[in-house]
């Protein structure tokens, strides 16, 4: 959900949203919250490398660079440690994934690749399609569904009847969640986004409207966790979603990156928190 940003800054803060350590948590925590949500036994580690593995696409597609050879020289030149890390636990997670997750890993890695570069097939051009107007919200939204919620449940090999009743709530719930969170992000971007003719939602509704529909998201996504999940984990939900409402609230043009990735990527995050404490202790 966080975008281009330089990984040099000398605040605690800017490292750690120039690395996207925080979106690689986003990751993990989204993914063990699924888990949580489908009444399934938690598995930390395939959590972990989807982590990395979102941290590795983050830095990949967020970097300025013309083509996805030069970021990759620069991520190899300016962390290294960090990059190879996270190629690690991509090459684990590919490993470690059956093959229902093996097919399904394919397109979410060429929507990665596709989203943030230029692409030539002879005559044939296709651009970077965060460049399509209205239509990076929507990749955005649904990549970390897929990512996080689809990706999990394909562990079970739909033998578990629980998970398979739970898959469209659970998709509707988490996908209204996501849309709320990454639609003020382009309030932040609109500056950006004009410079490079980019027509967004959020700059054609307008910052009042954007918080309204934000909120309105929130609401359903609160609605249906109610009739769909155990009364432990809609109470966890509800208190992550009035966290995330109070943070949409203050959005604003001046804000600068880390009120997004901190805190509002951070309720993703928080939420997973909560949805563990019910888990254990509910």
């Amino acid at each position: 959900m966080a975008k281009e940003f330089h990984p040099s800054g000398k605040t605690l803060s800017q490292k750690l949203y120039g690395t996207h350590l925080i979106t690689a948590l986003c990751g993990f925590g989204a993914t063990v919250s699924s888990y949580i949500l489908f009444d399934e036994q938690i598995d930390y580690f395939l959590a972990i490398l989807i982590g990395f593995a979102t941290l590795l696409d983050y830095h990949l597609q967020n970097n300025k660079s013309g083509s996805i050879k030069e970021a990759w020289r620069y991520y190899i030149k300016n962390n290294k440690a960090l990059f190879f890390f996270a190629w690690v636990m991509v090459v684990c997670l590919v490993l470690k994934s059956n093959f229902h997750q093996f097919l399904f890993m394919g397109h979410l890695a060429l929507i990665a690749v596709f989203y943030g570069y230029d692409f030539k097939f002879g005559r044939f051009k296709l651009g970077a399609l965060r460049y399509n107007n209205n239509l990076k919200i929507f990749l955005i939204v649904y990549v970390w569904v897929a990512a996080t919620v689809w990706y999990p449940f394909l562990e079970t090999n739909f033998k578990h009847e629980i998970s398979r009743h739970l898959l469209v709530p659970e998709t509707i719930q988490r996908a209204l969640f996501y849309f709320a969170l990454t639609l003020p992000f382009d309030i932040r971007d609109e500056e950006s986004d004009k410079r490079v003719n980019l027509k967004t939602l959020a700059a054609t509704i307008g910052l009042k409207r954007t918080q309204l529909v934000s909120t309105l998201c929130l609401i359903f996504s609160s609605i249906v966790a109610y009739y769909a999940y155990h009364l432990s984990y809609f109470l966890a939900i509800s208190v992550s979603h009035i966290f995330c409402f109070l943070i949409i609230l203050g959005v604003n043009k001046k804000r600068k990156g880390f009120y997004y990735t901190g805190l509002m990527d951070g309720s993703i995050v928080f939420q997973a928190i909560l949805l563990l404490i019910a888990y254990y202790f509910g």
